[in-house]
Formats: C-alpha cells, sequence, structure tokens
C-alpha cells in the first residue's frame, strides 16, 4: 500500500517512523486483544482514526475507526479480524516505501 499521491510532501519524510509506530501498535493491540483490554483497544483505534488519513493512509484511518467500534462493542473477534488487515495494511506500506 502506497500513501495516497496528493500526500503533503512534508510528511513524506515521517512516513518510515510513522509506520513503525503503527507496526508497533500492532503487537500493542494483540497484547490487548488477548487480555480483552478493551479500553486500549478503542484508545489506539481512535488515534489511528484520526492519524492515518493525514499521513497519506486512508485505510489505517478506516481500521482505526473499525477498531474504535469493536472495542467499544468488546467485539473480540471483529477486533481481532481488524487487527491482522491493520498489521497486513502497515507491513505492506513500509515494503513500498
Amino acid at each position: 500500500m502506497k500513501p495516497a499521491a496528493d500526500l503533503d510532501p512534508l510528511f513524506r519524510p515521517l512516513l518510515p517512523k510513522y509506520l513503525a509506530a503503527r507496526e508497533s501498535e500492532c503487537a500493542t493491540l494483540h497484547l490487548a486483544l488477548q487480555q480483552h483490554d478493551f479500553e486500549q483497544i478503542t484508545d489506539i483505534g481512535h488515534r489511528l482514526a484520526g492519524s492515518g488519513s493525514s499521513y497519506g493512509f486512508p485505510a489505517i484511518s478506516a481500521h482505526g475507526r473499525a477498531l474504535e467500534v469493536a472495542g467499544r462493542a468488546r467485539d473480540g473477534d471483529t477486533a481481532g479480524a481488524v487487527i491482522g488487515e491493520l498489521e497486513a495494511l502497515v507491513r505492506a506500506a513500509l515494503a513500498h516505501l
């Protein structure tokens, strides 16, 4: 997954650090899911929803919104599926840098 073509050029140098932090958050999300920590899933989802599009990754924002909804609903099955998809998106984005 590549960043959106209309991404502000000032953000481009920040992408590796942004995506590495999201990769780390995926590990945190997996642990939160194992511990049934839906508050943390909701919080991380909220942050992702707000940041992904700013960095040219609207799919990250969409997954963040889905995590936020799943976290509030305490829906571990959906949260787990979304975490897996998010992890794949982030790894694909890192591979395209």
